[in-house]
């Protein structure tokens, strides 16, 4: 009954929607043929006015010609200045009303004749003057003839004395001049115009196509009376009858009284009103029989689909019940509305029926939870873990918040999960790395103590009268030995590599000098007469840069090492160049070739460390990078820097091992700053601004500055303070001369600098 009910309501529907369409369309028909009048009136009265305006000043122009005092001595042969005038006057009168005059001629009674036309596509004049055999009739007024199938406009040449002794006569072609007005306006099949006569003769008609038209006597008995309005009459095109909208326009061109029409078709807009009209209603009809269609499909699935959400709501609720984790749902007012089991065991409470509309507490933060959230990553905040105290020691929660609806309200659903054997773990962590510390000190002694003994019997070596070979052995051994004694350093202090904070040093140094002395330790390995052992450095990289040259020349003799040990004959290449150069920063670029076998891309993955796990840091007998090629990419990239390997055969069978890397420098040139301190007399004269960062402040460094007398302000670096700077430069009183920037864990100096 329902059923049917909806879908008389629909079918009611659509009839209504048809009976406003025909309202609307019907409507839109008529406003669009108001348009069309209003846009038809206005062009043809513009056009209308133009050709009044080209039939006033056509005779005024003329007469100016005509009424030239000199115009009798035209033909007389001696008096060319006249002559020559009157043709320029004849020129730039043809040039005004070119689209309407198609020659110029001019007679007198004495049978000389002058004629000028113009070729319009060679852009040239073309005068004629000659004495002609006949007698030409002369005209005493000006009128309009039609002769031989042209129209001749006629007008009288005067002597001084007011006799007439000659005709100037103009040919224009009607058609022509209705062609290039009406070619704006030309719309073809939605508008086109056409010229009639007071008669009812057409005139001009720029259709194309063969039509004629009704009322045309009542069309030219309004122009006739000087009327311009418009019609709706039909018209006969190529055997069709069409209805047309006209406006008229009354109007005179060289004392010819014509009408001027602009017409448009009304079918155009009906077709396309019915048209748009049928796809509507045709699409409604769809819609209504789609929508019962779909409706009837929704009412038998209903019954179905409501069964399907009652056994997924049991099946949530034993979920809930089930799961190994707390669950606790509770409202705004974190009043408890559901839970299970195992979140009333956490509570203490003997059965989650007890906990029902209990407040559940909010986040208490102790320390413990500040641990959690730093070493568990930046994913995890503070409030994610709940810790409740028990009679005996406590629990550690893990909690998860998700909003959603339960029963009709908003609520929130909380997922608590025990990880007190994470706090258990993590102070065994602790006490593991208190002793693994105590461990890596005293092996860091045990061995330190061998190498600086190396280097003090190399320092007294060094103070023998010793040949020149052995000098550079010695020096060699030393500085073998600290960057031996630098590796150790870095094994041994492993814990700085797990938590990050090796510091590298930013000093400057000559990077060739660096190349250079790597170079020389590598070739003690390698027999110069099999592997070809050389460097290109760049001539664009300054002398000196800023950085940490000790781990660059680890970083390049571990590569080197590597390259050593996997080429037995061919060559070896380093090349340095400056990749990019932008405020002071330096990206310095190297690239690595060497000539031995070809490693697959999954071994350099293993000797770069690649490869996640304890695998990628342990070293295996067969291993023939060792740690070294581990600690340089892992250098590389503390320096800001890429690295990339890779190994493929030429053409020419020559095997190519490329390593590319790149490193952040500074620039270590030094601008010349033309600082006047002649007026400084007193310590208290020289102004300080302390930047530091929002945490800490250096007490001991302010402290300092307080002991030397400085005139000292301090400030906590904002996006506001550059600006504060450029505007105390304009100061020259109150102008700084120094600027003391920290440096520290929490805030990076060298950045803001």
């Amino acid at each position: 009954m329902k059923i049917k009910k909806i879908i008389i309501l629909a079918y009611s529907a659509v009839a209504v929607i048809l009976l406003l369409n025909y309202f609307y369309y019907n409507n839109l028909y008529q406003n669009q043929i108001e348009y069309i009048v209003k846009l038809l009136d206005r062009q043809v009265q513009i056009v209308g006015l133009e050709v009044d305006s080209t039939n006033t000043y056509f005779g005024s122009d003329l007469t100016q010609i005509t009424m030239d005092k000199e115009a009798e001595s035209f033909f007389i042969k001696p008096i060319t200045g006249a002559h020559n005038r009157m043709i320029e006057e004849m020129k730039l009168f043809f040039g005004k009303y070119k689209d309407f005059i198609t020659r110029i001629r001019l007679y007198d009674r004495n049978l000389n004749e002058f004629t000028l036309s113009k070729d319009e596509e060679k852009n040239e004049w073309i005068p004629g003057e000659f004495i002609a055999l006949d007698q030409r009739k002369l005209v005493g007024m000006d009128s309009l003839e039609f002769e031989n199938g042209e129209f001749n406009y006629y007008a009288t040449l005067l002597k001084n004395d007011g006799r007439q002794f000659g005709n100037i006569v103009v040919t224009v072609d009607y058609k022509k001049f209705f062609q290039k007005l009406f070619s704006k306006f030309n719309l073809k099949d939605y508008q086109w115009q056409w010229v009639i006569g007071n008669t009812g003769n057409i005139i001009f008609d720029n259709k194309n196509k063969p039509i004629k038209y009704s009322k045309l006597d009542k069309i030219a008995k309004e122009i006739s009376n000087g009327a311009y309005s418009n019609i709706i009459h039909e018209a006969v095109l190529e055997g069709k009858k069409i209805e047309v909208l006209s406006s008229y326009f009354s109007t005179q061109l060289l004392q010819r009284d014509i009408g001027l029409v602009f017409s448009a078709p009304t079918d155009f807009f009906q077709k396309y009103i019915i048209r748009n009209s049928i796809i509507i209603v045709i699409s409604t009809l769809l819609i209504v029989q789609l929508i019962i269609a779909l409706f009837w499909w929704y009412m038998r699935k209903q019954k179905s689909e409501l069964e399907k959400l009652s056994d997924s709501e049991s099946m949530l609720m034993r979920l809930i019940e089930e799961m190994p984790v707390g669950v606790i749902i509770h409202n705004a007012n974190r009043e408890i509305i559901k839970s299970n089991k195992v979140a009333a065991g956490f509570y203490s409470y003997s059965s989650e029926m007890e906990m029902l509309g209990k407040i559940f507490p909010e986040t208490t933060l102790p320390d413990d939870s500040d641990y959690f959230s730093k070493h568990l990553g930046s994913s995890f905040q503070p409030d994610h873990f709940v810790f409740i105290k028990k009679e005996i020691g406590e629990i550690i929660l893990y909690r998860s918040n998700i909003p959603l609806k339960f029963k009709g309200e908003n609520a929130n659903l909380e997922i608590l999960i025990d990880i007190t054997l994470l706090e258990s773990a993590r102070k065994q962590e602790v006490k593991a790395n208190v002793a693994k510390s105590e461990f890596l000190a005293r092996m860091s002694y045990e061995l330190r103590t061998p190498l600086n003994g190396i280097i003090g019997m190399a320092d007294v070596m060094n103070r023998y009268d010793l040949t020149r070979e052995v000098r550079e052995v010695v020096s060699l051994l030393r500085r073998s030995t600290e960057l031996l004694l630098g590796i150790i350093n870095d094994i041994l202090d492993f814990s700085k590599i797990e938590s990050g904070k090796m510091i590298l040093d930013e000093i400057p140094f000559d990077l060739r000098e660096e190349i250079n002395y790597s170079f020389a330790l590598a070739k003690t390995y390698v027999d110069e007469n099999v592997i070809g052992f050389s460097s290109i450095i760049d001539n664009k990289i300054p002398e000196s840069i800023i950085g940490d040259p000790f781990r660059l020349r680890q970083i390049l003799t571990n590569l080197l090492n590597f390259s050593i040990k996997n080429t037995e004959q061919g060559e070896i290449i380093l090349r340095c160049r400056v990749r990019e150069k932008m405020d002071g920063i330096i990206i310095l670029s190297f690239e690595l070739h060497d000539t031995g076998r070809i490693i697959s891309k999954s071994d350099l993955k293993k000797i770069f460390g690649d490869i996640l796990g304890s695998d990628s840091l342990s070293v295996r007998p067969n291993d023939e990078s060792g740690f070294g090629t581990i600690i340089a990419k892992q250098l590389v990239e503390m320096m800001g820097g890429e690295f990339t390997a890779g190994s493929h055969a030429e053409a020419s069978g020559i095997n190519r091992n490329k390593i590319n890397f790149t490193i952040k420098t500074y620039s270590n040139e030094r601008q010349k700053k033309n600082i006047d301190v002649s007026n400084i007399k007193h310590f208290n004269q020289i102004r300080t601004l302390i930047i530091s960062g929002s945490q800490n402040r250096d007490e001991d460094l302010m402290a300092n500055i307080h002991k030397l007398g400085l005139a000292s302000s301090v400030t906590t670096y904002q996006r506001s303070t550059i600006g504060q700077i450029k505007a105390n430069l304009s100061l020259p009183t109150e102008r700084y001369k120094i600027i003391l920037i920290t440096d520290d864990e929490d805030f990076d100096g060298f950045e803001v600098a």
